[in-house]
């Protein structure tokens, strides 16, 4: 994986639907670790592969 930009950790979580990371983001934000902010994309496919 290629990441451009200003992140200084990325998390890769694959769940079963968008309500099991709920509870992920609001343990991190709450534990207190330095978490300023947090930016969260969702992927709703994989990606076509194509071999040229």
């Amino acid at each position: 994986m290629r990441a451009g930009g200003d992140p200084d950790f990325i998390a890769l979580v694959v769940c079963s639907d968008v309500q099991e990371v709920d509870p992920l983001i609001n343990d991190m934000v709450v534990a207190d670790i330095g978490i300023r902010n947090m930016r969260m994309h969702v992927i709703l496919s994989r990606p076509k592969w194509f071999a040229a």
